[in-house]
This record gives structure tokens, sequence and C-alpha cells, in this order.
């Protein structure tokens, strides 16, 4: 595990979906919430920009 995944490991316990990410838009966390209702590993989200991980971006709040 990471520093950055052990920083937000309690975040994982919610059933909120929860993205943790930087100024760039780039997912430095994601939950296990959100792994299961996008039907997407973590692995493949964390990393990636979090416009690319939703097919309706703009709906996205800042």
């Amino acid at each position: 595990m990471n520093a950055t995944s052990s920083r937000f490991q309690s975040l994982d316990l919610l059933v909120t979906l929860v993205a943790v990410v930087d100024s760039h838009a780039t997912v430095l966390f994601a939950n296990a919430a959100l792994e299961d209702a996008l039907c997407v590993s973590r692995r493949l989200i964390v990393g990636s920009n979090l416009e690319n991980v939703f097919s309706e971006p703009h709906l996205l709040q800042k």
C-alpha cells in the first residue's frame, strides 16, 4: 500500500462514492464503493483523469 492509499484508507469504509483527485483531476484514491458502482477496478481508476472515468464528465462538480 502506498502512502496515498494509506492516507485515505478510512474512506474505503464509506458506502458513499469517493474519489480523491489532485488539481489536474488525476485520481489519487478511489474507494471500494466507487469501484463497485462503476464496475471498474480501482487499479484502473487511480492515476487516470477523473473526466475519463465518467461518460458525462460535465456533470461533475468542482
